[in-house]
């Protein structure tokens, strides 16, 4: 049985069965999977995730408790994709959002109970307040020498720290000035103005707000197109294996391939090569 929409996903349940034409909840459960199956495909196959963690609720408070702690009354940390060692930005709060160059970083989790970094520290506030928590990506990468960078996940939204650090300690004597980058207009690199990364294995590091906070309309529909073929594949038991007859008379079996030329066509204009 499902357990409910991964926090990446595309497109939400009830955006699908307005698609689909469907009025009734029978295969909510299915229809969940497929989302979750599907998202997950087409992040492998663009390599790169579209949508970061973000929940946004009443339901939020700040506890000084040293560690200090986020709590969610509703119980949505895990579900919407938060994890252990992640990055996260807040807005919304009275007194603990996350400016510029700010974030604070998951320790440990459960549903309802985010426990932060000892070196973190928020202010007390209770739940009432619609606040918003947002996943915050965290890559390493090989300098080069370049003067640029490619980030995996744009378009970048905000980029909270770079280190250059050929020990990959990563302390605050190896921040890079937030005066010395910028973001180009794509949204993909990261270039400094007047100087270059070092010539290391892995010694950038990089926190940054990137991804889609909502779906790009296109990359919906070929969500739906994509969900709705793999749903009458399971109402009609057919697992996209066709049979061909051969001059000889006999048959052979082929896989027809599952992605439509307009999903695939889709699909190319967000993918990201290997960087090399």
């Amino acid at each position: 049985m499902s357990t409910g929409l991964i926090g990446s996903a595309l497109v939400d349940l009830e955006t699908l069965r307005t698609y689909l034409r469907k009025h009734d909840t029978e295969d909510d459960n299915l229809l969940v999977m497929l989302i979750n199956a599907i998202t997950v495909d087409f992040e492998a196959y663009c390599n790169r995730t579209f949508r970061f963690p973000m929940l946004t609720g009443t339901g939020l408070a700040f506890v000084d408790s040293n560690p200090d702690t986020i709590t969610d009354s509703g119980g949505g940390f895990v579900k919407a994709g938060f994890e252990s060692g992640m990055a996260i930005g807040v807005e919304g709060s009275t007194s603990n959002d996350t400016e510029a160059e700010e974030y604070l970083t998951i320790s440990s989790l459960v549903a309802g109970t985010l426990t932060l970094l000892s070196t973190d520290a928020v202010t007390v506030e209770t739940a009432g307040q619609e606040i918003t928590l947002v996943g915050l990506f965290t890559e390493h990468h090989d300098g080069k020498g370049r003067d640029w960078l490619r980030i995996d996940n744009p378009p970048v939204r905000e980029i909270k720290a770079i280190w250059d650090d050929s020990d990959r300690e990563y302390g605050a004597d190896s921040l890079v000035d937030s005066d010395d980058y910028l973001i180009d207009d794509s949204g993909m690199f990261v270039r400094l103005d007047g100087s270059t990364f070092g010539n290391g294995l892995r010694n950038v590091r990089i926190v940054y707000e990137g991804g889609y906070r909502t779906t790009p309309d296109s990359l919906a529909l070929a969500a739906c197109e994509q969900v709705s073929i793999r749903y009458r594949q399971a109402e009609n038991l057919d697992l996209g294996v066709r049979s061909r007859s051969l001059p000889d008379g006999s048959t052979t079996t082929i896989m027809v391939d599952p992605i439509l030329p307009q999903i695939r066509r889709v699909l190319d204009s967000f993918w990201i090569p290997s960087e090399g």
